[in-house]
């Protein structure tokens, strides 16, 4: 890329700048509270609808591949992107049916994503409120440095327990050291062609990861980690939709928000 990460946002797209959206999940952990746990309106929005329109705010993007789960829920998909009123140029929209496992979906976005694909940002629309300036910030970093992540220092006491055990009565309690330790976010942001060999490596092993940064670390590659400006939960239980309502209606939030 010739230029600059401060020229790209003021600026068309930048060619081979591209992102990976993950809506292909199958919210198993909701307990069927919603049908679809990307597609329930937060405050006006589906989530999906919030973390595509944050990353076409950017104005960095050329082609956002979309992955999904099925026909009936792309045409659902489909029909989020139509209401978007994310100002600019709306970049060009790839479609690709994901797999049974993440790292099969991120694969296959990967792969439809292209060759001439110079970074990829792969995102999990589980997170709606993920904020345009935070992308921008690990843009200049995924340029520097090649491997970028939005994190979040861990500032709880964490216990570990046996992990075999199906009840949590009477627990053996083990403290983990909290310094160092920080809790990942999406997006994730590589370098291209250093993602996409971390994946073709990882497809020949056994592991299920649960995340891309753990495939490039598996692969020997270190990742810059991006505190982000703003809370940018998972949806991944009930109460997670009225936390992310709770968060959309604080002013910092909305200050750039599309109507």
């Amino acid at each position: 890329m010739t230029a600059s990460a401060s020229q790209s946002f003021t600026s068309s797209q930048s060619t081979g700048v591209r992102a990976v959206l993950l809506a292909a999940g199958k919210g198993s952990r909701m307990k069927g509270a919603v049908d679809d746990k990307i597609l329930v309106p937060v405050e006006g929005k589906s989530s999906f609808r919030r973390s595509y329109e944050a990353f076409v705010a950017t104005q960095i993007f050329d082609t956002i591949v979309i992955v999904y789960r099925d026909l009936e829920q792309r045409e659902k998909l489909a029909g989020e992107l139509s209401k978007s009123t994310a100002e600019g140029k709306h970049p060009t929209t790839r479609w690709v049916l994901g797999g049974s496992l993440r790292q099969d979906s991120v694969f296959a976005g990967l792969t439809t994503a292209g060759i001439d694909t110079e970074y990829v940002f792969i995102h999990d629309c589980a997170r709606p409120l993920v904020r345009p300036e935070d992308i921008r910030t690990l843009f200049d970093s995924v340029i520097r440095d090649r491997s970028a992540s939005l994190a979040r220092p861990i500032t709880d006491t964490i216990k570990r327990v046996n992990r075999r055990r199906t009840n949590f009565r009477n627990c053996q309690l083990r403290e983990i050291d909290r310094r160092g330790c920080w809790s990942m976010e999406t997006p994730q942001a590589f370098e291209y062609n250093l993602i996409f060999d971390a994946y073709q490596k990882a497809r020949q092993e056994p592991t299920h990861y649960t995340d891309d940064t753990s495939i490039a670390s598996a692969a020997g590659h270190k990742i810059t980690l991006v505190e982000p400006s703003f809370p940018n939960p998972k949806i991944t239980r009930p109460g997670d939709l009225a936390l992310a309502s709770f968060l959309v209606r604080n002013p910092d939030f909305n200050k750039d928000e599309p109507q």
